[in-house]
């Protein structure tokens, strides 16, 4: 698991990088502690 920096971790999401963003939504969407029946995000940053 990737440790993140505060500068990471609290970053705009406007700010995040194209590719950067659609590597985590895989990562997300390939992992199986997913929830099924609760809202989650959908990647790691909160909008």
């Amino acid at each position: 698991m990737t440790e993140w920096t505060r500068e990471e971790r609290y970053q705009r999401i406007e700010d995040v990088d194209t590719e950067y963003f659609k590597t985590l939504k895989q990562q997300v969407d390939q992992s199986k502690f997913r929830q099924q029946f609760h809202i989650q995000p959908e990647n790691r940053l909160i909008k």
